[in-house]
């Protein structure tokens, strides 16, 4: 009676969660945009909890990266379904930072245990999109599916690795509502990824 169970590499998904920002579900008129955005995290995971990273399985790490994620959006002067059709393409870079306790296991000698430090600036996959946006007074929507193309410098055995070397498709949703006399903008997105 059991099924199968099915999770993203590593337990990591493709692309950033809560990657869209304010004014998530506006479309701007037609024509050419640029966009960059800089995205910091840090985190700590203890040492009761094994996880796989690079090929490797590691305990009690630590990371901080940060990645830049600059973004050509290009609206179209197309219609569908009375909305605006839109693309866009991602190429970040950016430099991961980990700290762990690594464990390799290795045929010969056994499982080696040791602490490791890795920080290497690389580039991260291409994301490309594509949406349909829409207008209502102060609402403002999209739908859109997008990919990911393993194009990064992901590296085997290496910690920091800002690409996951593996394709994944997103579909999407976002809302604005956005008040131009107040500037006040309430946003939200959601989203389905396919690794």
């Amino acid at each position: 009676l059991g099924g199968s169970a099915q999770a993203a590499e590593g337990g990591v998904g493709a692309y950033l969660l809560g990657a869209k920002g304010p004014m998530a579900g506006f479309t701007p008129s037609a024509g050419l945009y640029f966009q960059n955005d800089t995205y910091f995290y840090s985190g700590k995971i203890g040492a009761n909890r094994a996880l796989p990273n690079g090929g490797l399985l590691v305990a009690d790490v630590s990371a901080q990266s940060w990645l830049n994620l600059p973004t050509l959006i290009w609206v179209t002067p197309a219609k569908i379904l009375n909305g605006d059709l839109a693309f866009s393409v991602t190429t970040s870079f950016g430099e991961p930072r980990i700290n762990a306790n690594l464990l390799v296991n290795s045929p010969r000698f056994g499982p080696i245990g040791r602490n490791v430090t890795d920080s290497e600036f690389n580039m991260s996959d291409i994301f490309i999109n594509s949406f349909v946006g829409w207008h209502a007074g102060n609402f403002h929507w999209q739908l859109g599916v997008g990919g990911i193309i393993p194009s990064g410098s992901y590296v085997l055995g290496q910690l920091s690795n800002a690409s996951l070397n593996r394709p994944a498709v997103d579909l999407f949703g976002s809302l604005t509502w956005l008040d131009p006399t107040t500037g006040v903008d309430l946003s939200a997105a959601a989203g389905f990824t396919l690794n």
